[in-house]
């Protein structure tokens, strides 16, 4: 398989994402169901959650997993 049809599989192919049992200030924004949106953020797949437009799964410029607000995903874009 190519590599763009590798990460054209990883992006449509990836499952939804459950984050739960955290605590703290944030636990609201962590703990849900993210789902694939078929676009990428810095070369990974974009999840965003249910019932949350503005909460996204993203992989940040640092090389981490983070769980933020549209206006972070969108500055943290490389």
């Amino acid at each position: 398989m190519a590599t763009a049809d590798v990460e054209t599989a990883c992006l449509t192919n990836a499952k939804p994402v459950q984050i739960s049992d955290v605590t703290g200030p944030d636990a609201e924004m962590v703990n849900g169901v993210f789902e694939r949106t078929g676009e990428a953020h810095n070369g990974r797949a974009l999840f965003q959650k249910v019932g949350d437009a503005d909460t996204w799964l993203r992989y940040a410029a640092d090389g981490r997993w983070a769980v933020s607000d549209t206006a972070a995903k969108d500055a943290s874009k490389v």
